[in-house]
């Protein structure tokens, strides 16, 4: 991840693709992310009502079927399915078509926080019913978390090394920093990185209401309230978000359109608490992203946030942000997406990687919809509920996750 002084490579994005509850398009999700609502919805998959959270980030099923053809919806895990989706999508935005591809290393490191869990609870279910003897065979591979990029290779013929990466909600952002490394070392030509989760199951809606930590609002495009004095925490989602990396002089001699550059990443651990955020770890993330990519406090025009609507998150991360940049956080505008889009675990790092790279691209911040009455401990400029047009050069996106994964990335326009 490391970039030294005499390195002169550089790594631009020149493609991206993206399914997550505005739609399966970058310009669907521009439109839903400028739009100044939100898109979390009563969840429809399974029945809640019985229970005191109905609120998800979840993909209209309308969309998942034009994304999705044939039957595959019904005979493969969701999490695989989105993850294929937003690689092509981002594959066929980068002009690779296959039979370029066949000359090419393209690398693929998929983040996930919770893998094939679609597949894994009906396993457990069919094990429940049937016993031991009815499990099919192939649940082994389907239920490993390496299927999720496993499946994403063979079905795009993507040759070079392929893995998975999990580390909770900082998943797509962390395997964004890996594949910024895989090919400014050169090991990869071009390199898929970013996440795709879908824990809206169930089983695992359960788990999380009995970690109380889900957005209790009834209405449930006001559930989730990032930095706001009454937000009361999470709203899950789903999605997936894939971003085709190569060497500049690469993309220059294919003729490749350039979204952005990555200038460097960050990455700490809080080893301090599965599930409460430390400013330490989260400063010490933004403090060696600003070093490895030779940035100053005063170089930062934009940062897309964590902000997840959790107590003590958004306010731990505002105190990050200010200790590492000090005066000049004030005057940065700041988003949470996750207002809008819900958080779609270890999706949310890459979706939000490209939601911060159009707003680059649109000189537009984008807003915090729900923001209604700030929190006074969140004192910093969060583009309340309506978005704002900007002088936007360089930006930071934060991924903070449980366990203690912190992880920052900095973005530029692209300048040749």
């Amino acid at each position: 991840m490391h970039r030294d002084s005499t390195s002169a490579r550089r790594v631009v994005v020149t493609g991206m693709g993206v399914i997550c509850p505005t739609g399966a398009s970058l310009e669907a999700l521009w439109a839903g992310v400028v739009s100044g609502r939100s898109f979390v919805r009563r969840i429809q998959r399974f029945d809640t009502s019985e229970m005191p959270v109905h609120s998800g980030g979840e993909i209209d099923q309308r969309i998942l079927e034009e994304a999705i053809p044939g039957n595959a919806l019904k005979r493969e895990d969701l999490t695989v399915l989105l993850a294929s989706v937003a690689a092509g999508r981002a594959l066929s935005d980068a002009g690779l078509a296959e039979a370029a591809r066949d000359t090419l290393r393209v690398g693929l490191i998929m983040g996930t926080g919770m893998g094939p869990c679609h597949t894994a609870e009906d396993s457990y279910h069919q094990y429940e019913v049937r016993g031991w003897k009815g499990l099919r065979p192939t649940t082994v591979p389907r239920t490993m978390f390496n299927v999720v990029a496993g499946e994403v290779s063979m079905k795009h013929h993507l040759t070079g090394g392929h893995h998975v990466l999990a580390a909770a909600c900082a998943s797509g952002s962390i395997a964004i920093a890996e594949g910024y490394s895989a090919v400014l070392s050169g090991r990869e030509d071009v390199c898929l990185a970013g996440g795709a989760d879908s824990p809206l199951t169930l089983s695992m809606y359960g788990a999380w209401l009995n970690l109380r930590v889900l957005a209790k609002d009834p209405e449930p495009e006001k559930a989730c309230r990032p930095f706001d004095k009454r937000r009361d925490g999470i709203v899950l989602a789903e999605g997936a978000g894939l971003l085709a990396l190569e060497e500049l002089e690469h993309a220059r001699a294919r003729g490749a359109k350039i979204y952005a550059e990555i200038l460097g990443a960050g990455t700490t651990s809080d080893a301090a608490h599965i599930t409460k955020p430390e400013v330490a770890g989260q400063a010490g993330a933004v403090e060696r992203c600003l070093r490895n990519a030779r940035l100053r406090p005063e170089d930062v025009d934009y940062i897309n946030a964590h902000g997840t609507a959790t107590l003590l998150n958004d306010v731990t991360e505002t105190q990050a942000i200010k200790r590492v940049l000090g005066e000049r956080a004030y005057r940065i505008p700041i988003s949470s997406t996750k207002s809008i889009l819900g958080h779609s675990m270890g999706a949310s790092g890459a979706i939000e990687t490209i939601v911060t790279i159009l707003a680059l691209q649109q000189q537009v911040a984008p807003p915090t919809v729900n923001l209604l009455e700030r929190d006074p401990e969140c004192d910093l400029d969060y583009v309340p509920n309506a978005a704002r047009p900007a002088r936007l050069r360089t930006a930071l996106k934060n991924s903070f996750a449980f366990g203690g994964a912190n992880a920052v990335l900095a973005l530029r326009s692209f300048e040749g």
